[in-house]
């Protein structure tokens, strides 16, 4: 009902230049639609295929390398040597001294790192104080 109470109320002379509006807008769309698309196919059709590898079968702008395109070194092709060597003998059970040799608690490392920041803020504080 609203729709149609704004249609009536609309003048017919108005309706004609709104409908041309309408129609130059749309055409002028697909003009600048159909220019892209065209420049967009003219690129792609002067850019040569590379010279190994394939084309993607859904589209031909999509270069999928193949194997001989890679440039592997030929010391590369073979597996790396296992060089690692452990700095330390590791025991098969590990005992009480071994770990405390190496246990920090995660509490006393917070502790001790808000302390030092605290301490900072208490000395700038006192600083401002005659």
């Amino acid at each position: 009902m609203i729709i149609q109470d704004i249609i009536e109320k609309i003048n017919p002379r108005n309706n004609k230049i709104v409908l041309f509006a309408l129609i130059v807008s749309t055409l002028i769309v697909l003009l600048v639609i159909m220019i892209n698309v065209l420049i967009a196919t003219l690129e792609n059709k002067g850019k040569a295929a590379p010279p190994h590898g394939r084309q993607a079968s859904h589209s031909a702008s999509v270069f999928i390398p193949s194997e001989s395109d890679l440039k592997i070194p030929l010391n590369f092709l073979n597996d790396p040597e296992f060089t690692w060597r452990p700095f330390r003998i590791t025991p098969a059970k590990w005992g009480h001294e071994d770990i405390e040799r190496f246990w920090k608690d995660p509490s006393d490392v917070i502790i001790e790192a808000y302390s030092k920041e605290n301490k900072e803020l208490i000395i700038n504080i006192l600083r401002g104080v005659p």
